[in-house]
């Protein structure tokens, strides 16, 4: 369910400094870009469009919309984690690639391509004229073509949501069973073969061939795998992706016995592919339990 209210800016009475932090809160900026140049790793823009402040408490949305009478002067970086999600392979959408958030304002300035941006680690400014509002900091997690709203529905509506959340929320049950099964053949089946496919393990860049192949290698050497998976967020950012986000506690004992207790967080993009749900890309950082 989601709960919308205007806001007017003149509410506020004097210019502040508004750190949206933390989770279950989300800002994203939707409109036509301008004016887009690099200084260093900072990109600075104009956005003529809207800025949206939605705060998450469990499947209920609040929504504040900001629309000013000017544009929205921002400033974004490009963080390890972003994705491009246009549904065009001219965009190369998928993980980002180095400088793809640039280019990707910079091309949507020239051909006036309409864009949705999601943000985090965001600081906003905001002035005493009404809808003034500075993205004074920012790091970029996914670029999205803006649609039309008269046209295709910019957002899914609620049932398709919930629909897709729960196809891949069983198919994170599947991955943990197999990975607790050690079921090699099971759990790769949970990965697409696809171009781009990428999967950071503790900062390491793993291709399909790679995690395949140690999964395929080391299983057999294991006694067990125990724990799981906590905190788990599914989010669905359009009919063929999912985002899925978490934290694990896991015990690996080898063939000797010897156990490694670690615990971590973990992101998963999902995407739908021909027989289903499968990662394409992900970061799994595990820290050591204390006396492993």
């Amino acid at each position: 369910m989601r709960h919308t209210w205007c806001l007017s800016i003149a509410l506020l009475l004097a210019p502040a400094f508004v750190f949206a932090k933390g989770e279950g809160v989300g800002v994203y900026l939707e409109g036509l870009v301008s004016d887009v140049r690099a200084d260093g790793p900072k990109i600075h823009f104009r956005l003529s469009g809207t800025v949206d402040l939605i705060q998450y408490r469990g499947r209920q949305e609040s929504l504040i919309r900001i629309q000013g009478d000017r544009p929205v002067e921002a400033t974004t970086r490009q963080d390890d984690f972003c994705f491009v999600m246009i549904d065009d392979a001219s965009w190369h959408p998928g993980p980002c690639q180095k400088g793809q958030i640039l280019a990707t304002l910079k091309r949507a300035a020239a051909e006036r391509v309409p864009l949705r941006l999601e943000l985090s680690r965001t600081a906003l400014r905001f002035g005493t004229g009404e809808g003034h509002v500075t993205v004074t900091d920012s790091v970029t997690l996914r670029v999205s073509e803006r649609k039309d709203r008269s046209g295709a529905a910019m957002m899914m509506n609620e049932i398709e949501r919930a629909e897709i959340e729960a196809a891949v929320g069983k198919r994170m049950q599947s991955f943990e069973a197999a990975e607790r099964a050690r079921d090699a053949f099971a759990l790769i089946a949970h990965f697409a073969d696809v171009p781009g496919f990428r999967v950071f393990n503790d900062g390491l860049p793993l291709t399909y061939a790679d995690l395949t192949g140690a999964v395929r290698t080391s299983f057999p050497t294991l006694r067990s795998i125990e724990g799981g998976f906590a905190d788990l967020h599914v989010a669905a950012l359009g009919s063929e992706h999912a985002l899925v986000t978490g934290t694990f506690k896991e015990t690996v004992t080898d063939g000797d016995g010897t156990a490694i207790r670690s615990r971590g967080a973990v992101s998963w993009l999902w995407r739908k592919v021909d027989d289903g749900w499968r990662i394409v890309y992900g970061q799994v950082d595990h820290r050591p339990e204390a006396g492993s």
